[in-house]
């Protein structure tokens, strides 16, 4: 049962187990007992469905396996299906607490994850396998990475029909709380935001000097590594430019701070491509484009392999693409 979907009633259940032709890797239930496995991370032992008949819970506690949590790109993947289910499904509860089934924080990533969730739930009680807590809990929200379908290895795939209203307004709140300064462009220079990596996956330097000369025909650009700056910061800097520009990585994540509209330009080594962050650019409503050599990946469109992996994933990126230029014109020029 731990790597199955338990078994639904449509009729029933407060979240349908089906969006889009796509299953949904998350259901409500009345309540769940947890057990810790040989690893001491948490799984749902048992479970009591919930009841067609009873009223939408005014209270409600969430319970996420996904053992990523501790990836800044995996931890938002959670996040965004928690606040995207709660805005549909439980409108108006209070989320009471979240238990985590691995560890979730990752101090190595400036602490991401948890400033995060208390930026938008300040005080929120957070959980995981590490603490002695509860085994039994009500009315809960279980998210499991596990339950996943989707073509793409991207478990927000099966949101994209109902989640961008949650990240544009989860965008919004965690720019007012930082207050990040977002002030739209009114037709002077481009500000660019380049995000440097560090190898394997990065630019060689003789093609990142040739990015950067092309980008500064556009307009005003600064680079940046994102972690070497905390949260906060990163999130002003992502709100504060109309394009950013990087090779596929984690810092691209902050790309969901961005004014929508924005441009985000991501770059892969040859034969390489993944949706991570266009599919955050879908969700958030930003332009976006991808470069794999001469190929460009527009938002919304879906080709290659299901994984979107490739032996050659961690190579660097040796040469500017050849359509970069002409893709960032075309959308400045709009």
């Amino acid at each position: 049962m731990h790597h199955n979907i338990p078994a639904r009633d449509p009729s029933i259940d407060l979240i349908p187990p089906v969006i889009d032709g796509l299953r949904i890797p998350a259901r409500f239930v009345a309540s769940v007992s947890l057990e810790r496995d040989q690893e001491n991370c948490l799984r749902v032992a048992g479970f009591t469905p919930w009841a067609g008949t009873l009223p939408a819970p005014q209270r409600f506690t969430a319970f996420i396996r996904d053992g990523g949590v501790w990836h800044y790109f995996h931890f938002m993947e959670a996040v965004i299906w928690l606040l995207a289910l709660r805005r549909r499904y439980l409108p108006g509860a209070v989320l009471e607490r979240v238990v985590f089934a691995y560890p979730w924080n990752n101090h190595t990533q400036n602490n991401v994850q948890k400033h995060l969730l208390w930026t938008l739930v300040p005080g929120l009680p957070i959980v995981d396998s590490g603490c002695m807590i509860p085994m039994e809990f009500t009315r809960v929200l279980v998210i499991d990475r596990e339950w996943q379908q989707t073509n793409i290895n991207k478990y927000l795939e099966s949101s994209l029909g109902f989640a961008a209203p949650a990240v544009r307004d989860m965008s919004a709140r965690v720019r007012r709380v930082v207050r990040a300064q977002m002030d739209v462009n009114s037709g002077g220079a481009a500000r660019i935001l380049y995000v440097r990596r560090p190898p394997p996956r990065c630019l060689v330097a003789e093609a990142e000097a040739e990015l950067l000369r092309a980008l500064a025909r556009f307009g005003e650009v600064m680079i940046c590594d994102f972690a070497a700056v905390p949260w906060a910061q990163q999130v002003r800097l992502a709100a504060a430019h109309d394009v950013m520009v990087g090779v596929h990585g984690n810092g691209l994540t902050n790309a969901l701070w961005m004014r929508p509209g924005s441009l985000l330009l991501e770059l892969f080594p040859d034969g390489v491509r993944h949706y991570d962050y266009q599919l955050f650019a879908e969700l958030a409503g930003l332009a976006y484009a991808g470069f794999s050599g001469d190929r460009v990946f527009a938002a919304f469109s879906r080709d290659g392999d299901a994984h979107g992996h490739a032996e050659t994933k961690t190579n660097p990126v040796c040469a500017v693409p050849p359509m970069l230029a002409e893709v960032l014109g075309q959308h400045l020029a709009r």
